[in-house]
């Protein structure tokens, strides 16, 4: 079956609610952070994901990758989505290029209302997080959207066609998995609330990621999960490949992850 239709419907459903701004500012990279709010995820884990990327913008050694760019600053936003009718843009873009803005941006990110969803619907947090870029206020040499999840789609358009409407947009995906309960659960027995019958990690990189230089990273146990995103973040800024995670995992060139896979 032809899904390419069903998937061009409902990117025109998203990008119908998108009016392009003027554009003004030149910047290295304008950055969608796209959270994963699905009813898999639990209170403490939507919270430590979004501590993780304020964490990420506090940390010194992040102004010093930004500033260290072509324009020395980058533009940013951080969208949360589930089911295929739940996204939220929790934070609107912001431009970050000193101290001070970056901490705004962390402080919003902290001081934003909860949100909650119900299905995990990757295919339309992807084209929801690509519809970003019609009202960002920048010109950006490099699009990246940063998508965050806990498990494959279950909801809504294939995930590999939607990933591929986005990917001829010029948009890199890169991706941060956790396996549900590991994050908030971490002990001896976290292991017994993760699925045993799809590996997450190869799901993302079959289905989910592309681009130029694009990679996946895995978050596990509650203490990784900061250190990760920092990292993630930094090479996205730096437009740099995650060459430290090909060497350990090689990239595989055949598929042997079933797209269509749901939870």
């Amino acid at each position: 079956m032809d899904t390419r239709p069903m998937v061009a419907m409902a990117a025109a459903l998203v990008l119908s609610g998108s009016t392009a701004q003027a554009q003004e500012t030149n910047v290295d990279v304008a950055l969608v952070l796209a959270g994963d709010a699905s009813g898999s995820m639990d209170q403490q884990e939507r919270e430590m994901q979004r501590q993780g990327f304020a964490a990420t913008f506090r940390h010194p050694d992040m102004l010093s990758i930004i500033v260290s760019g072509a324009y020395g600053k980058v533009a940013v936003t951080y969208v949360e989505w589930a089911g295929p009718a739940e996204q939220w843009v929790t934070v609107p873009w912001a431009i970050i290029s000193d101290r001070a803005s970056a901490e705004a941006f962390a402080a919003a990110l902290t001081a934003a209302p909860e949100v909650e969803g119900t299905h995990t619907s990757v295919s339309m947090g992807l084209l929801f997080a690509a519809a970003q870029f019609r009202s960002s206020p920048v010109t950006a040499l490099r699009q990246t959207i940063d998508i965050s999840g806990n498990g494959p789609n279950s909801a809504g358009p294939p995930v590999a066609t939607a990933r591929d409407f986005v990917l001829a947009m010029g948009i890199t995906i890169n991706g941060l998995t956790f396996t549900a309960g590991s994050v908030a659960d971490a002990g001896p027995y976290g292991y017994l609330t993760e699925r045993d019958d799809l590996d997450l990690d190869r799901y993302y990189e079959d289905c989910v990621i592309g681009g130029a230089g694009a990679f996946a990273m895995h978050a596990g146990e509650v203490g990784d999960l900061i250190a990760v995103i920092r990292r993630k973040v930094a090479l996205e800024i730096a437009g740099l490949p995650a060459v430290a995670e090909y060497a350990e995992f090689p990239l595989r060139r055949e598929k042997t992850v079933d797209c269509s896979a749901k939870q």
